[in-house]
């Protein structure tokens, strides 16, 4: 974990603009929790596709 979370973090400052390192800063944040619930993310595009404004779902 400490070696891929190291992979992260060099990705993050040698590509801080490519696809790579994108990636790289999502798995780490799904590895930290920093993940929004698929349900509150299904109720908020169901909101906008009736037209509705709703504040985007926070990770938690």
């Amino acid at each position: 974990m400490k070696q891929r979370r190291a992979e992260i973090e060099s990705a993050r400052r040698e590509q801080p603009d490519t696809l790579e390192a994108s990636i790289a800063r999502g798995l780490a944040d799904a590895e930290a929790g920093r993940v929004v619930p698929h349900s509150e993310v299904k109720l908020w595009l169901e909101k906008l596709a009736r037209g509705e404004r709703a504040p985007r779902p926070r990770s938690r």
